[in-house]
């Protein structure tokens, strides 16, 4: 422990001697262990799956020193959307543009060095063996707040960016590793079935544990990220239409549906505009967000929603 603890503010200081203030600084452990609520072992960034949002600036170069302290596998992240313009060797691409970080002492770490170009919403995730189903996951939100206002007056937005967002990412979850349900699936018993969830996750938790809290007289920027190994969700809010603003990390003039889908790797940010609510439901001191897995990538899963609920006193009469 005591080597990681040096690496990691020696690190830190380099960063502020070589690049200053035009470079920002993250550290991230990447472990193994039990996390609260699920089964068998997750793997982990600084003791949590998913690990922590990185929020970064467009144009700002980030360093993200990755140190893997996985007991028994080596690993790499990748670093998903993100074009890494003249940094290829910082993609995370076991194979294509590194070798896997070993849990040896010595070999056991690397500094991913990249500037974004682009803002939105993107994730990371595990690029060695199972590990991102496994439970490798995190957010990686890009912002840039004058350029982002900009956008939003072009395209006609009424919205006040500055207000807080909420981000949410949705998978599937499996109890058994990913590594026997791999070998599951490849025999010849299989006849080709991919295996089935046995619920489907939202920031990690079993949907009935997960609750927020919102401010019934705001507008919210609410970010969705599928990093499920297999399924295909469809979002819906009751009571509420959504406006779309955001696909894949590209801003996009706003639309509005009842619904959306969101298959493996997608991002998609809409408002949450209580103004909106029917008349139904416009005094109610809740609502749900409802995460619905679609049947058709199961055809024996009778699919059910994985749903938690907004709540706060802004709702309460």
């Amino acid at each position: 422990m005591m080597m990681v603890v040096k690496k990691i503010i020696l690190f830190l200081i380099c960063s502020i001697i070589v690049w200053g203030g035009e470079t920002s600084s993250i550290a991230l452990i990447v472990r193994r262990q039990f996390v609260n609520g699920l089964q068998g072992l997750r793997v982990t960034v600084n003791g949590s799956s998913p690990g922590p949002v990185l929020r970064l600036q467009k144009d700002v170069t980030v360093s993200i020193l990755v140190i893997n302290e996985i007991f028994d596998d080596a690993t790499a992240i990748h670093w998903h959307g993100m074009t890494q313009f003249r940094t290829p060797n910082n993609d995370g691409s076991v194979g294509t543009s590194q070798c896997p970080l070993t849990n040896v002492a010595g070999s056991n770490s690397m500094v991913y060095k990249f500037t974004p170009q682009s803002v939105g919403t993107f994730w990371y995730h595990g690029h060695y063996n199972e590990q991102y189903p496994d439970g490798l996951v995190g957010a990686l939100i890009v912002s840039d707040v004058l350029n982002e206002k900009r956008s939003y007056q072009t395209f006609g937005v009424s919205y006040d960016y500055d207000i807080d967002d909420f981000i949410f990412l949705v998978a599937d979850y499996y109890a058994s590793p990913t590594s026997k349900l791999l070998r599951q699936y490849l025999s010849p018993e299989s006849d080709g079935d991919e295996p089935v969830p046995d619920a489907f996750i939202v920031n990690g938790k079993l949907t009935e544990e997960l609750k927020v809290i919102a401010d019934k007289s705001k507008i919210y920027r609410v970010r969705v990220a599928n990093v499920a190994a297999f399924s295909m969700f469809t979002i819906t809010v009751d009571g509420m239409p959504l406006k779309i603003i955001e696909i894949d990390g590209q801003m996009v003039v706003p639309f509005i549906v009842s619904s959306f889908v969101v298959n493996v790797a997608q991002r998609v940010s809409f408002l949450l505009d209580f103004s909106l609510l029917n008349s139904t439901l416009a005094n109610s001191p809740a609502i749900w967000l409802r995460f619905t897995g679609m049947p058709e990538m199961y055809p024996e899963f009778n699919s059910t929603a994985s749903d938690f609920g907004l709540r706060g006193n802004s709702f309460i009469k």
